[in-house]
């Protein structure tokens, strides 16, 4: 085959003998650069393509080739500079840096197409515009570093959007566009051929999206195009990173292998087979009334909106749905009569104390129930805050071993609807600063709100008004079902969540973003925000580790007030929350300080008594909490305490977005280093609304991207 020059100006004179090794699917990117030119491509471009070159010259053993071609993408007339990482090079481009990688081919090479240009820590910055700006989205992490947007509203839930977004926060700043404070990144809306990026089936919120096959494609799993007006969306859809589109031809799911019942506000776990279980959820259905007599009647069709138990698998090797079946053909349903929706999941290791195995326990909690759609009381909408559903408190949890939906005896846990938030406190350190084993069979619960007319924090069942997280702890006997797992809640007076100084919030209390809210000093509630779980460098009696924190931000302060709903609308002690906020597992207040009312810290009184130290715990521990790990909710602020009382409630300014939202999601990113799963990673905040109350969301906000870097996140001195 006669040699032909790769790509158009802008490359220098490389030539490929063999158009395999840039024809393939996998080398998109190298396509993508010959059609746009290299002079235009943004640094992450370049990159991703030298990276592709290499991986296929690699399979095809042309090594030399692959230098030469690598060489000519990755020639950059810019300076070279050093930096903490070996191997790479830090490219000016304007006043910032941002890390390119070489082409030697050597292993080990960090992600460099999601690398971020270094930035101080604890703080936030703005980022990138939305081509889009959008609520009630989906946002999902994707394997090179990127989180992929899918649907949402921009239109208090009527509509749908249906523009796909890639958040690439490596990109470089188009010239003339405003540079954000964030200095890099930007949202890609178009595929390799320069297309827009839409679902083939429309827009759509209430959605599930998740990562199958080995986490390199994205499964989108119904949901709905209006609260009012909308139905459950039945064609399932998978979007495919290669060629950003959602059209690949072997990854098309027939209609007759798709989900059986359509439905919305359901949820999607993977489980660590690589199927993913969908439970519960809304369906759409249209009910025939007859009226009248005497043959003299006709008939009249109300529209319901149930929620469901039923439970359904999607397999990645087949494509195909099949309703969730246990070792003895029964059906693995919801244990409540009537399904939940609006609800979240959660993982527990098994009696192996492994994640990710496969004697792992799933649990399914939160949600409300409706009433049948027969029985002419089920909603007719897919709009929250309704009085006649049932907000549940049990949690049923599926063993991957027996393949049964169990009711988990004896749990009763806070009614959470909105965006309740369960994470594993242990899943990336599975053992405590001092080495004991089963922190990744301790789950952390917060947020959502009681989903009334007037919404306000979960509440619990015999206790009023709580706004505090709950930790469940799932422990084993190795006898019985599901290797006799037992659940226990850790009692919410043992558990410490306090915030004294509520992070800010965007009320006609708080008019300016620097003030701290002193009249709602204690505890407050969070809803309609996300988690995510993040390291933080701790201090035990002066020695350091690292150990996992779930860090929040934004939402919603659902707070009961004096003046009730009507006050909280009007925004006293209640609004969009700008502030961050994190649970450490292993700090412990309760330990540190005592006051009139202990274990209530609502009315603290600075200065607090000292204790022992927040590490020196007490004996905690008890046959169903064997670790005895209770925790506390602390800010990020100027003063964060660490190995002692230093620093709490202290008054710090608070670490806050620009404006507060509600309806948005975190997601975490990979740092300076770009690779995920280290100190430096950041949060990213992208969309959201300024309103909850008394509308389900307004206008977009414009400052569609906010980017939290925590205190480790900043720039490491040389």
């Amino acid at each position: 085959m006669a040699p032909r020059w790769i790509g158009p100006v802008g490359f220098a004179p490389t030539m490929a003998s063999d158009d395999d090794l840039f024809g393939s699917p996998k080398c998109c990117y190298v396509e993508e650069l010959r059609r746009s030119g290299l002079e235009r491509a943004s640094t992450g471009k370049r990159v991703r393509a030298a990276k592709c070159v290499r991986r296929m010259a690699a399979q095809q053993g042309k090594q030399e080739q692959m230098k030469r071609i690598c060489a000519s993408i990755a020639d950059l007339p810019w300076q070279f500079g050093p930096k903490r990482l070996p191997l790479l090079g830090a490219v000016l481009v304007g006043a910032f840096l941002v890390s390119l990688s070489g082409c030697s081919g050597s292993g080990g090479i960090p992600n460099l197409t999601q690398a971020a240009p270094p930035l101080p820590g604890n703080a936030t910055y703005i980022g990138p515009g939305m081509s889009e700006p959008r609520y009630s989205h989906t946002a999902t992490p994707l394997e090179d570093g990127s989180v992929l947007i899918i649907g949402g509203t921009d239109e208090i839930h009527l509509t749908a959007l249906d523009l796909v977004e890639i958040f690439d926060q490596s990109a470089r700043v188009d010239l003339g566009q405003p540079v954000p404070e964030s200095i890099a990144g930007d949202f890609i809306d178009q595929d390799i051929d320069g297309n827009l990026i839409t679902m083939i089936n429309g827009g759509r919120f209430f959605h599930t999206a998740s990562l199958i096959n080995n986490s390199e494609n994205v499964l989108i799993v119904g949901g709905t195009t209006s609260d009012f007006f909308g139905i459950s969306i039945e064609p399932s859809e998978i979007y495919d990173p290669q060629t950003r589109t959602f059209a690949a031809t072997n990854l098309q799911i027939d209609p007759d292998d798709d989900i059986e019942d359509a439905r919305a506000r359901h949820n999607a776990l993977r489980l660590s087979n690589g199927r993913i279980l969908v439970t519960g959820g809304q369906l759409s259905q249209t009910i025939v009334v007859p009226v009248g007599g005497g043959g003299f009647g006709g008939v009249l069709t109300q529209e319901a909106r149930p929620s469901t138990e039923t439970v359904e698998i999607f397999d990645p090797a087949t494509l195909s749905f099949s309703p969730a079946i246990d070792n003895t053909g029964q059906p693995a349903d919801l244990t409540t009569s009537r399904g939940r929706s609006a609800h979240t999941s959660a993982q527990w290791a098994g009696i192996d104390g492994t994640l990710n195995t496969g004697d792992d326990v799933y649990g399914f909690l939160g949600g409300f129930m409706t009433l049948s759609a027969i029985s002419l009381g089920a909603p007719d909408d897919f709009f929250p805050w309704n009085p006649i559903t049932t907000k549940l408190t049990s949690m049923d949890y599926y063993d991957t071993v027996s393949g049964t939906m169990n009711l988990a005896q004896g749990l009763v846990l806070a009614r959470r609807v909105n965006d309740p938030i369960a994470i594993n406190i242990g899943q990336d350190h599975p053992t405590t600063p001092f080495g004991d084993p089963g922190v990744n069979n301790i789950v952390f619960i917060m947020g959502g709100d009681s989903d009334q007319t007037c919404p306000a924090g979960a509440p619990a069942v015999g206790e009023g008004t709580t706004d505090r997280g709950e930790l469940v702890v799932a422990t084993f006997t190795g006898f019985g079902p599901s290797n006799g797992v037992r659940f226990a809640k850790v009692p919410e007076a043992l558990l410490i969540q306090l915030n004294c100084l509520v992070p800010i919030v965007s009320s006609t209390f708080a008019n300016s973003h620097e003030q701290a809210i002193q009249a709602c000093c204690g505890e407050f509630s969070r809803s309609r925000t996300g988690a995510v779980l993040m390291d933080m460098f701790r201090t035990y009696d002066g020695q350091p580790f690292i150990s996992s924190v779930i860090v929040t931000g934004g939402g919603i302060d659902c707070t009961p007030t004096p003046g009730g709903c009507a006050q909280e609308i009007v925004g006293f002690c209640g609004g969009e929350i700008r502030g961050f906020s994190f649970f450490d597992p292993f700090y412990d207040i309760a330990n540190t300080a005592t006051d009139a009312q202990p274990h209530n810290f609502d009315t603290i009184v600075a200065p607090l008594t000292p204790g022992p130290a927040p590490w020196d715990w007490v004996d905690n521990g008890t046959a169903l909490n064997p670790l005895g790990v209770r925790g506390t909710v602390l800010l990020y602020d100027a003063n964060i305490p660490s190995d002692g009382i230093a620093g709490f409630a202290d008054g710090s300014p608070v670490v806050q977005m620009t404006q507060g939202r509600c309806m948005h999601t975190l997601t975490r990113v990979p740092g300076e280093d770009g690779l995920i799963g280290t100190l430096d990673d950041r949060v990213v905040a992208i969309g959201g609304t300024g309103q909850y109350l008394p509308i389900f969301g307004d206008d977009a906000l414009s400052l569609s991207c906010e980017i939290f870097l925590p205190p480790d996140a900043g720039i490491i001195a040389p």
